[in-house]
């Protein structure tokens, strides 16, 4: 028997948030699986295929790839179609030329993490192997070079808890490619940050705190024909959510730089700030703005189209009338031109010959005549 056809939110199932970690996924999963374990609910319906859907659900949230292919995948409102991230590594030189193009051409390509990269994450959680760790002081801007598919990892400590939080900024040169991931105590990936497109440079921002903002991942939207028909004012908001943001706390904070580039190395800085109170809340007002307006714009969405295809149904029928008004038109003409020659025709042999036309010079003849026929010559006057 295969595995059932999921439909439900994964996290949902296993009654988690999106920011657990893999220990609290996996404490409530062995939870959960007691629960509703065969074994223990012999004749209760729908224990079992609960039990394969949480199953499931976890053996895709406990790798770390797939559940950030999920997690985009679940951004499109299309979680049954889980994007499979590309590992880098494996592919040709053909193959990222290719990749490299599609980015130029602003077609995103989901990678995956090197698993080099999350085992190294691992030993530096458990300070073991020789993974370089670099202290990361609130404040401070430290720069950096990291290879493709390869990352550099930061640490940071919170003693004293900040009411508003802290924000993790990772910025490149335009065109960059990269990932900004956050481990769990045990080196297990808990979130991680594409980065994104600014005006003048490429940016991914990790935010620790309670307050609450709105995320916009433009890169990964993809648009169905029937939206694409629609104006571009029905997809401008369409990716605005609320931002899934781990709560700040105490304790050890273990962050990656990760380099995406197809070819190239990653230049980058980055820096941990703790969030300031009223530029943050000047961002709530209009977030929340935004979001108000999207509710709106997505219930105006069905009237709208609606209304199109009720004006587009209007305008196929004038065409309609258009084209049928036209052809009677015509009909009538002919109708009309075929009485009046039905009608003279009885009266055709009643009529006088008409004189030809040709048989009386012409203008043109007699000009003709005039420059052609010979003319006397003078008389002369003799004495």
């Amino acid at each position: 028997m295969g595995e059932p056809t999921i439909t439900e939110n994964l996290y949902e199932l296993l009654e988690v948030d999106k920011t657990a970690s893999e220990a609290e996924i996996k404490a409530s999963y062995r939870k959960l699986a007691l629960k509703y374990h065969p074994d223990r609910n012999h004749g209760t319906p729908g224990a079992e295929e609960h039990f394969k859907k949480i199953t499931t659900a976890y053996a895709v949230l406990s790798d770390a790839n797939q559940r950030r292919s999920y997690d985009i995948s679940s951004k499109e409102g299309n979680p049954e179609t889980v994007v499979q991230g590309i590992d880098v590594n494996e592919m040709n030189g053909l193959g990222r030329v290719f990749g490299a193009l599609c980015s130029k051409m602003g077609i995103p390509i989901p990678t995956q993490i090197a698993q080099g990269v999350l085992t190294a994450a691992r030993d530096a959680a458990a300070n073991v192997g020789a993974t370089v760790v670099k202290e990361l002081p609130l404040g401070f801007e430290l720069s950096g070079r990291v290879e493709k598919q390869e990352a550099h990892f930061f640490r940071f400590i919170v003693d004293d808890v900040t009411p508003t939080g802290i924000v993790v900024s990772c910025r490149a040169p335009p065109k960059s490619k990269f990932k900004l991931i956050l481990f769990d105590a045990d080196g297990a990936v808990r979130h991680v940050q594409e980065c994104c497109v600014r005006s003048k440079y490429t940016s991914a921002d990790i935010f620790l705190t309670s307050m609450e903002f709105m995320d916009m991942n433009d890169a990964w939207k993809f648009l169905s024909e029937q939206e694409k028909a629609l104006p571009d004012v029905f997809s401008s908001l369409k990716t605005l959510e609320v931002l899934q943001t781990p709560p700040l706390a105490a304790g050890n904070y273990l962050f990656a730089v990760y380099g995406d580039n197809w070819f190239s190395a990653l230049h980058y800085n980055i820096q941990a700030m703790v969030i300031q109170a009223a530029p943050a809340t000047n961002i709530q007002l209009t977030e929340q703005e935004m979001l108000h307006l999207k509710k709106d714009i997505d219930a105006f969405q069905a009237e709208f189209v609606a209304a199109q295809k009720a004006f587009e149904a209007v305008v196929a029928k004038a065409e309609d009338y258009d084209v049928r008004t036209k052809e009677l038109l015509q009909a009538r003409r002919c109708a009309y031109e075929s009485f009046f020659q039905e009608c003279m025709e009885p009266y055709k042999a009643m009529q006088p010959p008409r004189e030809r036309r040709d048989s009386a010079p012409t203008a043109f003849q007699n000009l003709w005549s005039r420059f052609t026929e010979p003319k006397e010559a003078p008389k002369r006057n003799e004495f």
